[in-house]
């Protein structure tokens, strides 16, 4: 379940709109100021790893398109005017 909207619920509560991704059930709850405040640092860990995955995938398609571009100028099957405007 991710968070998509919230609001206050008086000076110490918030009313949380989640969604799962997955099925795309929606559900609302109260939760307390604690509470919120630990689903916001479980939703920060869990968007991070999310992140360093990306990163890492995208690090790995770039390496791997490069070697293409070597192994393609390697046997001169593109050159300069191949980027000419």
């Amino acid at each position: 379940m991710c968070p998509i909207e919230w609001e206050t619920v008086g000076d110490e509560h918030w009313l949380i709109h989640s969604r799962c991704g997955e099925c795309g059930t929606w559900r609302s709850e109260v939760a307390t100021d604690a509470e919120a405040e630990h689903f916001d640092l479980t939703l920060a860990r869990q968007s991070a790893e999310i992140a360093r995955c990306l990163a890492r995938l995208d690090r790995e398609r770039m390496a791997a398109e490069l070697e293409h571009f070597v192994a393609a100028l390697d046997r001169d099957l593109i050159d300069a005017a191949d980027f000419a405007g």
